[in-house]
């Protein structure tokens, strides 16, 4: 696969929004959109449920951070940061099938020629078996700091983001995610 501008980041939140607080990955790639000017070094991808179709992003970018939920044990809202090592180490100890799904392309990709750098943000959620599309009230809470951590570790990369004039809730962007309408879908 050819790869493309060797300062290029893809930030991608991954998670199902079907599943309460799993879409916190989701929500925070639509969170930065909103908020955000876009960058040329930054790609925003919402991987969802995309599963191996991500492996592109693995192959083809230099550098690659993943936000979703954590299942470390550890209090509601605590965060990590894991390079792809991190992550496969951990093994079987994954609950979640994103979390399992991403281990696999990890293991399948490291016999690749080119793999991105690749590191996970996780966050420790409340609720990920609820059927409900939103967050609980303490991912609610936890969400400035796991934005905080992914901007700090965006600058770190070397991409400052510039916030837009007018900004929108984290409230709002979880309502127009969790129940789209249709001005929202075009």
């Amino acid at each position: 696969m050819k790869s493309i501008e060797n300062d290029k980041v893809a930030l991608i939140g991954v998670g199902n929004i079907m599943f309460y607080d799993e879409g916190v990955g989701h929500y925070l790639v639509e969170f930065i959109k909103s908020n955000y000017d876009p960058h040329p070094k930054l790609t925003l991808v919402d991987g969802g449920v995309l599963g191996f179709t991500l492996m592109t992003y693995f192959q083809t970018y230099p550098k690659v951070v993943l936000v979703s939920t954590s299942s470390k044990k550890d209090s509601v809202g605590s965060i990590f940061i894991d390079d792809a090592n991190e992550v496969m180490s951990q093994g079987a100890s994954h609950k979640t099938a994103n979390e399992a799904e991403i281990n696999m392309m990890l293991e399948i990709c490291a016999f690749a020629d080119k793999i991105a750098d690749i590191t996970m943000i996780g966050i420790i959620p409340d609720d990920i078996i609820s059927v409900n599309n939103g967050m609980s009230n303490a991912m609610f809470a936890a969400f400035p700091e796991l934005l905080d951590i992914t901007l700090s570790y965006l600058s770190s990369c070397g991409i400052d983001l510039k916030p837009k004039k007018e900004q929108i809730s984290i409230i709002s962007v979880v309502e127009k995610c969790a129940n789209p309408t249709q001005e929202y879908l075009q």
